[in-house]
């Protein structure tokens, strides 16, 4: 890889309302951005809502028409594009790699029934549009949000092009080894956590190959915030860091991260502009 480009999907509706779970924790975005949004291999794309009939590719009827219904919907609908656009980009070669931003969508939307913050799924339609588009098939997803990703198995279970790694409470392996918990610990530290990521996800993803991988990228996991793990304010660059190299090796550089749960607003202040530095290779 000789040169990054790097996207970030972005939506001014993400900011100034009270969103599920997460609030307003970009209520000083995109300004934070200001520094990195300057880099030459930077660029800004507005997220631009998702078509509808994806959703229908993915979920029941019922559970679209109720997320439709919901006063959150437009904000959800506008992720799942900024996620769908991401991945086309990276997909086509147009970047290297990407974050976007995430409210009322992700990894607790299952086939029929969501919950918790996240009433539809972001993965899924994102996937499924690379894979008619740009004739992907392989990914990988690796989920460090404090809470199991039940959304995100019960979609892609049995589908054994998708990779899922998912951080949360217990160890388990199925699906022919493409579905695994690891069990992080309620109680840990950065260098505890890090070096779970090294052992059970980078040899995984190097042995399975994807085109891409797609992160997952959850904050609650910080002191103080709601999913609270013992991590440090750090940690979450030293994570994007680790996955980075990986990805290099792996995928060419092809690594898009989501934002995912966590409220602390400070804490996005101070992760998402050097999550960017860190793609940009600044």
């Amino acid at each position: 890889m000789t040169s990054i480009k790097t996207g970030v999907f972005w939506n001014d509706i993400f900011k100034g309302q009270d969103w599920p779970i997460i609030g307003d924790k970009f209520m000083h975005f995109p300004e934070v951005l200001s520094e990195v949004l300057k880099y030459e291999n930077v660029q800004l794309f507005e997220s631009k809502p998702a078509p509808d009939e994806l959703l229908y590719k993915i979920h029941t009827p019922s559970l679209v028409e109720n997320f439709k219904r919901a006063w959150y919907y437009k904000g959800g609908i506008t992720t799942i594009g900024g996620m769908i656009e991401a991945i086309e980009k990276i997909c086509t070669g147009q970047l290297t790699n990407a974050l976007n931003f995430m409210v009322a969508v992700g990894h607790h939307a299952g086939r029929t029934s969501a919950w918790g913050g996240t009433y539809a799924s972001l993965e899924g339609p994102a996937i499924y549009h690379a894979r008619e588009k740009c004739k992907v098939q392989r990914f990988a997803i690796l989920d460090t949000d404090s809470h199991h990703a039940d959304g995100t198995r019960d979609i892609f279970f049995g589908d054994h092009d998708v990779l899922h790694v998912c951080f949360c409470n217990s160890n388990s392996v199925g699906d022919k080894e493409t579905k695994i918990c690891v069990d992080a610990g309620y109680n840990t530290t950065d260098e505890a956590y890090l070096d779970l990521v090294q052992a059970e996800f980078i040899p995984l993803v190097k042995k399975f190959q994807p085109a891409l991988i797609i992160h997952l990228l959850g904050h609650d996991t910080a002191r103080g915030d709601y999913g609270d793990r013992g991590l440090t304010d750090d940690f979450f660059l030293q994570l994007v860091r680790l996955v980075n190299e990986c990805v290099r090796e792996t995928c060419n550089g092809r690594y898009l991260i989501t934002s995912m749960g966590g409220d602390r607003v400070d804490l996005a202040d101070y992760i998402f502009p050097n999550v960017v530095k860190i793609l940009a290779g600044k």
